[in-house]
């Protein structure tokens, strides 16, 4: 059922929330954060699209409508940047090997330089190798469906929006003014 809701979409920004569910649903994990690399005037920051807590509650930020001065800047989350750079899986013990954790895995896995991100699985202890494989699918599948989104928003010829893409993004630039 998460494989059909996660293939569903036509929005490359409803995925990070579908992948997020997905997770919650699927894994012991207390909460799971997507947080992504935004870029403004040569500065980079993190910005988490996505945070959702297994008891329930959660937020879903849209990149348009954030504040891009009052996000954390890249180097400020050493653990998330290792991660990042390194492609490798990064694993926090807070209280000893047994106790709760933080893992941290790439959202994308080759070196795109306009999309990255990173996946956060908060965890009373360390997950299970069954459940960081599910996870790999998961982003793999996550992947797969972003990459297929992104090159169907854009004239192949030249990388501009195409048509449909263009209304969206000029629709949705015009209700944010309204909105004001």
């Amino acid at each position: 059922e998460h494989i059909v809701k996660l293939t569903d979409h036509r929005d490359r920004d409803l995925l990070e929330l579908t992948l997020s569910k997905a997770l919650i649903d699927l894994l012991p994990v207390s909460r799971i954060v997507i947080a992504r690399v935004m870029r403004e005037d040569g500065v980079q920051r993190w910005l988490e699209v996505a945070r959702l807590d297994a008891k329930g509650g959660g937020r879903v930020i849209d990149p348009l409508r954030v504040d891009f001065q009052s996000l954390v800047k890249l180097e400020d989350a050493s653990d998330r940047l290792q991660c990042l750079t390194t492609r490798e899986r990064v694993e926090i013990a807070w209280a000893g090997p047994d106790g709760p954790r933080v893992t941290m895995l790439p959202l994308f896995s080759d070196s795109r330089s306009d999309d990255q991100g990173v996946l956060e699985l908060h965890s009373d202890a360390a997950l299970q190798p069954d459940d960081l494989a599910l996870v790999d699918y998961l982003r793999r599948i996550y992947r797969n469906m972003y990459t297929l989104l992104e090159y169907s928003d854009r004239d192949a010829l030249t990388g501009l929006l195409n048509r449909k893409s263009l209304d969206n993004a000029f629709y949705s630039a015009v209700l944010e003014d309204l909105d004001a």
